[in-house]
């Protein structure tokens, strides 16, 4: 399955598109990204250990990445999938960006499944080994002494460019266990806003704790899974509107009467995979034709995304000039009906962002 891609190397828009090899077996598992820039953290094949949290540093990484020994694997962060992949061979492009391959763990029993990044394509093995954090304060939360991840080959690396650790944790069970299914993860946060970043897991409920967080949480909906079929719970929250250049695009359901596009919910993914935003097809459309219309310069200048929280409040994400790539969903979810954003690092950097999965709740804060 192609997908659009910029001009620069790793720009653009990448989908990934996950079956099993064998044919009486029918799955099916699309993701969303246009990356550039990326956040690495480097895993070690080591024991596990179960404690309440954990915490490892984050960094934004080049397109190369050097790495520590040839045990250890430089990943992506990465909250719009599901699974822990790492490097399945040891060639020169592959062990410059996330390290070598030299067959660690044991086979899962997994039938291989066929993955196609834009283009780039080619089988991942389904192994179990031991993981730990490189650099880590505390320990993994398992009580299981190897985890499942997935082995992507050569062909597969050359197009998106890096392994990815995956942050979504529920699935449907017919596709591969997700990295944080398998240990006692509850909620994790990912500080982008010192100059320390950093990634902690914990297994206690995070948002909720005190009364600004409740108050200033946005509630994460189901929506696409239950409605319209997503085989993964992406992070996902309705947003009140989102603006260009200080202008109304869409106002959700309810919110306002702009254009034609008003009665559909806006649906925003967060996902630190992407580098700035994919949009729906038909907003993207109804974007280029104000923008014409208006004559104006920047198709996407100055983008602003607000949210209701739990308290009633309103919290707006911004972007200037986020790299915009459109998506449409229902190649996809065939009865999806609304809009969909998913926004990256262009609106999350900077920012500290809290995901209590068992609450259901997201707390983004400067």
């Amino acid at each position: 399955m192609a997908g659009f891609v910029g001009v620069s190397t790793n720009v653009g828009f990448r989908r990934l598109e996950s079956r099993r090899l064998h044919p009486d077996r029918h799955d099916h598992d699309v993701m969303i990204h246009n990356v550039t820039r990326r956040l690495v953290f480097r895993t070690m094949a080591a024991g596990a250990i179960a404690s309440s949290t954990l915490a490892t540093p984050v960094q934004p990484a080049a397109s190369s990445v050097q790495v520590v020994s040839s045990t250890s694997v430089t990943s992506v962060v990465d909250m719009g999938s599901p699974f822990l992949l790492i490097p399945g061979s040891c060639g020169a492009n592959t062990r410059s960006k996330a390290g070598c391959y030299r067959e660690q763990g044991i086979p899962s029993g997994l039938p291989d499944t066929y993955e196609q990044f834009d283009g780039f394509e080619g089988t991942v093995e389904w192994r179990m080994a031991s993981v730990t954090l490189e650099n880590a304060t505390g320990s993994l939360m398992t009580n299981r002494p190897l985890i499942t991840l997935g082995v992507a080959g050569e062909s597969i690396l050359g197009g998106p460019g890096g392994v990815f650790f995956g942050l979504v944790r529920d699935t449907e069970d017919w596709i591969r266990p997700s990295f944080l299914s398998q240990t006692l993860v509850s909620s994790f946060q990912l500080d982008l806003g010192t100059a320390k970043k950093t990634l902690t897991l914990s297994q206690e409920p995070w948002v909720g704790s005190s009364s600004d967080q409740q108050e200033n949480a946005i509630r994460l909906t189901l929506d696409l899974r239950r409605k319209y079929g997503d085989p993964v719970s992406h992070y996902t929250c309705r947003a009140q509107s989102i603006s260009v250049n200080g202008s109304p695009l869409v106002v959700d359901s309810g919110g306002g009467s702009w254009n034609n596009n008003n009665n559909k919910p806006i649906y925003v993914i967060f996902d630190t995979g992407v580098t700035g935003m994919v949009v729906s097809r038909d907003l993207f459309n109804e974007r280029y034709t104000t923008a014409r219309q208006r004559k104006e310069r920047n198709l996407w200048g100055k983008v602003d995304i607000a949210f209701s929280t739990l308290g009633g409040k309103t919290v707006t994400l911004s972007a200037n000039n986020p790299l915009t790539t459109p998506f449409d969903p229902q190649q996809n979810w065939k009865k999806f009906r609304g809009h969909l954003i998913v926004v990256g690092l262009a609106f999350l950097d900077g920012k500290k962002i809290t995901v209590d999965i068992d609450r259901k709740s997201i707390l983004l804060e400067n």
